[in-house]
């Protein structure tokens, strides 16, 4: 007997746009359950708090940005580093450009399309093949 569908997956978005915040909750509450973070301190005390299941972070934030929260999740839950997708409009610092060059391959460059995104976050929270 069937105890129904499993429960989506837990989602935690960052992004310092309050739009952006918007439009994740919008465009994944179909595939996840979302929970959103505008600050870098907040996603802090997000991730010390509770248990997520995959990452959306901003490269661009004040405080540090992508690669501030991606230092935190690595003393926390290093795991849920592969589980971490960021987002950017571009960027033109030095350590900015260094940092996307170590996470190209989940970096997910605006503009991207509703259906991109829900592609890029089903392939971060599918379960790993037996």
């Amino acid at each position: 007997m069937s105890d129904g569908p499993p429960p989506l997956p837990r989602l935690l978005a960052i992004d310092d746009e309050p739009t952006m915040c918007q439009i994740f909750s919008r465009a994944l509450r179909s595939i996840a359950r979302v929970t959103t973070a505008g600050t870098v301190a907040e996603a802090e005390a997000l991730l010390d708090r509770d248990a997520f299941d995959a990452i959306i972070c901003d490269v661009n934030m004040p405080a540090g940005g992508g690669p501030a929260v991606r230092a935190h999740i690595q003393r926390l839950q290093p795991a849920l580093l592969e589980r971490t997708l960021y987002v950017t409009g571009g960027v033109t610092t030095d350590d900015k450009i260094a940092f996307v060059e170590t996470i190209r391959d989940r970096l997910l460059e605006k503009p991207f399309t509703m259906l991109e995104l829900q592609d890029a976050v089903r392939a971060l929270t599918r379960p790993p093949a037996a």
